[in-house]
């Protein structure tokens, strides 16, 4: 009897923590609306106000440059990177690891963008504009206190033609998210290591 209690406690926790890492829309029109634009990249191409409806995907390659600390084959993903980890050891504990896995796990079946969480842009479906050019977001990965985040930015110009970024941000005293960190940048040159595939959109 002590032991089926034991299981069925495990069992609920488990549960709790999987409902916990699903991050309430509110939390991500809180963060879109107050960030800070990212520096070096959108603000060199703010007369492009096109973004993809489809949300970004976490590609492969972002999470073995995120997770592992090892240097990156070149010819991979566009650069040689090291020490990632270890910079988000300093921001992260095991428990919020843990957190932003699941996150992962569940982004997995995100839906599209809408206007309530990117305001004042064209919410664009890629099959259908032509020009191929917009901005690609993934959502957020957070942490457990919803004070510290990654997000990856990618801007998309045709085939061969695109570039991602991964942001660290964090919120100060108003709620006002600010990059802390460029955390790596590449050269995606597939549409896969950006967004979902076909038979996954809706």
């Amino acid at each position: 009897m002590r032991y089926l209690i034991l299981i069925l406690v495990l069992v609920c926790v488990k549960s709790s923590f999987s409902q916990v890492a699903e991050i309430d829309d509110s939390i991500l029109k809180m963060f879109f609306d107050k960030r800070e634009i990212t520096p070096k990249h959108e603000t060199d191409k703010l007369n492009i106000r096109f973004v993809s409806q489809h949300i970004g995907i976490w590609a492969p390659q972002d999470l073995k440059v995120l997770f592992q600390d090892s240097i990156v084959n070149r010819g991979d993903i566009g650069l040689e990177l090291n020490g990632k980890r270890k910079y988000l050891e300093e921001n992260l504990d095991q428990k919020d690891f843990d957190y932003i896995d699941e996150q992962i796990r569940n982004s997995a079946n995100s839906d599209k963008w809408t206007k309530e969480f990117h305001k004042d842009v064209s919410l664009i479906n890629l099959e259908s504009y032509k020009s191929g050019k917009m901005w690609i977001y993934t959502k957020p990965l957070f942490n457990q206190q919803l004070d510290f985040c990654i997000l990856k930015i990618s801007y998309y110009c045709g085939n061969q033609c695109a570039f991602s970024c991964i942001y660290s941000y964090k919120k100060d005293e108003k709620d006002f998210w600010k990059v802390d960190r460029m955390i790596y940048s590449y050269l995606p040159w597939k549409k896969e290591q950006l967004l979902p595939t076909k038979n996954k959109r809706h």
